[in-house]
């Protein structure tokens, strides 16, 4: 069964895309940076402080896993 490289590619792209966005809004990295002041304008700051440290660790780490697993699954994208 031949698998289309540049479709694989495309779709390589959006999912990662559609992966990075929330990701990128927890680690509050820009251009999510902006917003992140009122999303978090009323917390308790030990809740806060829970927040933006372990949960951008937790996802930094699940992101790197993520991202190098699908980088080996993948042959045609060991290129990319």
């Amino acid at each position: 069964m031949m698998v289309d490289v540049s479709a694989v590619i495309i779709y390589f792209k959006l999912a990662l895309g559609l992966i990075l966005v929330p990701i990128l809004f927890k680690l509050t990295l820009a251009p999510f940076s902006i917003w992140i002041v009122n999303v978090y304008a009323n917390l308790p700051i030990v809740f806060l402080l829970v927040i933006m440290t372990i949960y951008k660790i937790v996802y930094a780490l699940l992101f790197l896993r993520l991202f190098l697993n699908v980088i080996d699954l993948v042959p045609e994208l060991q290129s990319f």
